[in-house]
């Protein structure tokens, strides 16, 4: 028999003022409605008249033993019982000849864990057997369930989903072929990966394609200079570049030069006398023909330098084109 200690909950009851004509059968009868009941004695009461007898009751459970101590009043054979926490010395002082053997103790089938059951559901299951279980019982134990039942149901309900949970998955073996099916996909890419050298592959294509890009235009050109007709033929081109750019530029300048010295002579000739006495009218018609001539010498001049920009433009395109990288 335990002994309940600081540390561990209390399981067991200590009943008092029970009829002098029960026995240890009429107690476990009684009690089994709480829950499993591990351990049972039955014994005269050491201060007691007329045979009143006391009782300690051990449960497998805290939440049984809690039930039981609703049940203070309630009716056995002919005698309200009171009903309280053991204690040690109450758990200890039990003779063995007290004791009812555990093999006839008749415990009753339960579809769910004492923690599980509701005290109301207890107490009116002993009222519909026909015990009177007192006044205030059914009350006490609605107010406990009113309390306790949330928290109880919600953990009683984790427990299920988790135990529902690992039957599903040990039933079907979900965890051990997913983890199957990983290690498979695993293996199959690193033998594909090691017979084909996929990775070594692609590391050394990475490696050498820059390479390869750069060294293709070099051997190109190089392979087409070798030639001797497109060695002649490129030499051929930067020579008749040169001297075209040449000619050009001399060409922009011999105009240059034409232009200046015709807009001079112009000038000069359009320039009024020093000692004349001409009309102003005429004069004023004079300087504008003068200065639209100059105009226009000067716009013929723009166009021959883009002429020329132009020119040195296709030189330098073609020289680009024909030079090796």
């Amino acid at each position: 028999m335990s002994t309940p200690t600081e540390s561990q909950p209390i399981t067991g009851v200590f009943v008092t003022n029970i009829s002098p004509t029960a026995d240890h059968k009429t107690i476990a009868d009684f009690f089994s409605f709480c829950g499993k009941i591990s351990s049972l004695s039955l014994q005269v009461s050491k201060d007691g008249e007329d045979g009143v007898q006391e009782s300690v009751v051990m449960f497998e459970s805290e939440s049984a033993a809690k039930t039981a101590m609703l049940l203070t009043n309630a009716v056995i054979v002919d005698r309200s019982i009171n009903v309280a926490a053991a204690d040690a010395a109450q758990v200890n002082g039990v003779p063995d000849e007290a004791q009812m053997e555990s093999d006839k103790i008749e415990n009753k089938e339960f579809h769910v864990s004492d923690e599980a059951r509701s005290k109301t559901s207890v107490v009116a299951s002993l009222a519909a057997a026909g015990y009177t279980v007192g006044e205030d019982a059914l009350g006490k134990a609605k107010a406990y369930d009113e309390k306790h039942m949330i928290t109880l149901q919600l953990k009683a309900g984790a427990e299920n989903l988790k135990a529902k949970a690992k039957e599903i998955d040990e039933q079907y073996q979900i965890s051990a072929t997913v983890q199957a099916g990983v290690d498979k996909v695993n293996a199959g890419v690193k033998t594909v990966d090691e017979k084909y050298g996929i990775s070594a592959a692609a590391t050394a294509a990475l490696s050498t394609a820059s390479a390869v890009a750069t060294a293709a235009t070099s051997a190109v050109v190089n392979k087409a200079m070798a030639n001797e007709t497109v060695a002649k033929t490129v030499a051929v081109t930067k020579e008749k570049s040169s001297e075209v750019a040449g000619v050009v530029k001399a060409e922009y300048d011999s105009l240059t030069t034409a232009t200046k010295a015709e807009i001079e002579k112009r000038h000069a000739a359009n320039a009024p006398p020093a000692a004349a006495d001409a009309d102003v009218e005429g004069e004023e018609g004079a300087k504008e023909e003068a200065n639209d001539e100059v105009k226009e010498d000067e716009a013929k001049e723009e166009e021959a330098k883009e002429d020329v920009a132009k020119e040195d433009a296709k030189v330098e395109s073609s020289e680009a084109a024909t030079t090796p990288q």
